[in-house]
Parts: structure tokens; sequence; C-alpha cells
């Protein structure tokens, strides 16, 4: 029977397991307090956590959370990487800590969901684009796709605008000064007739 804080222990990893997309199994041997306190600060920035526990205890919160298959990955010291978000993200970071650091933490295995990985697979899937990676290409993509349709959309418009801009620049304005000259004519004659027929009439008079 455990004791009231070993059940703590087991409640609180039982909840970790249950929530985690993936949990990965590491022989931390050999690993200093530097290196694994950089590898928890790489991790938490992925929403990943990375806990050192105690076999037994991790036996009972695999089953409680039921992901027994986690059991068959835990053999001595033994370090749970538990991802919370993408699964790409918690293996690349932590496969990029090993590369980077030269560090001699070994990965065991992961189970992801109800699926067991073995190494290789791991490795494969730490291949993969993340989901952040993934969104980027995507929208440049998008953006592409949008500034191309834009250009044609505009093409036509911006090509009337040109015909029209020409044809204006190539009328010539010498008829529109005649027409307004014609139209003041028209407009004095009729004065300078009711001008004279007045003075005719003062005349008679």
């Amino acid at each position: 029977m455990p004791t009231p804080q070993k059940a703590q222990v087991v409640e609180s990893l039982t909840k970790r397991i249950a929530d985690s997309t993936i949990a990965v199994s590491t022989d931390y041997s050999g690993m200093s307090v530097t290196e694994t306190n950089e590898l928890r600060k790489m991790l938490r920035a992925k929403d990943v956590e990375y806990v050192i526990v105690k076999n037994t205890l991790a036996y009972i919160a695999a089953d409680s959370a039921d992901k027994s298959l986690l059991k068959e990955i835990i053999s001595g010291p033994t370090g749970l990487v538990l991802g919370y978000g993408e699964v790409v993200d918690a293996v690349k970071t932590l496969t990029t800590f090993i590369k980077d650091s030269d560090s001699e933490l070994a990965i065991r295995g992961a189970l992801m969901g109800d699926r067991s990985l073995d190494i290789k697979e791991i490795e494969q899937l730490s291949r993969l684009p993340g989901k952040t990676e993934l969104l980027t290409k995507l929208v440049g993509q998008l953006n592409g796709g949008i500034q191309g349709l834009v250009y044609v959309l505009n093409s036509p418009i911006n090509g009337l605008a040109n015909v029209i801009q020409r044809h204006v620049e190539a009328t010539p304005a010498a008829p529109v000064e005649e027409e307004a000259a014609t139209e003041v004519t028209e407009e004095e004659a009729p004065v300078e007739e009711e001008a004279a027929t007045e003075a005719t009439e003062e005349k008679t008079e």
C-alpha cells in the first residue's frame, strides 16, 4: 500500500500521462544536473515536461491512465518526456538537444496515443515538419496565390484605364474652343440687336 506521499506522486503522474499526446522513455544515466535543467528548459518552451520517475510508481500511474503499454519501455533509470501539444515538437526538441549537446541521454521508445514507437520511428517522426513550420509554408503559398489573383483581376482594369487615358490625351482641344466661341457669339448677338432696336425707338419718339 503506497504511503500518502507516494499516492500523491502517483496521482499527479497519472494525470500527466493521461493528458499527454506522447510519452518518450529515456535513460538519463550519465547526465549532469546542468544538462537535465537545460533539457527541461528547452522542452518547457514547447509545452513539454521532463519527469524523473520511480519505476514502480510509474507502472501504477501507467495502468491508472489506461496506458499500460508505457510499462514496456520503463526500465532502469527513467526520465519521461511528456508532450501535451504537437508530438513532433516534443520529439524534435528532444533529439535536437541530444545531438547539439552530445548528451549521453538515451531514448528507449515512446507511446503515442495507443501506439508504441521504437527508436527508428521516433527518429523518423523527429524529421517531420512541425505545425508552426507547416502553417508558415501554407501561409506563404496562400499569399502567393492571392497576389497572383489580384494581378490577374487588376490587369484588365489597368489595361482599360490606359486605353482611356491615351484616348483623352490624343483628342484635339481646338474643337472645344471653337464650340465655346460659337456659343459666346450666339449669346452676344441678341444683346446687340436689342440695343439697336431701343435706340431706333428713342429717335422716333
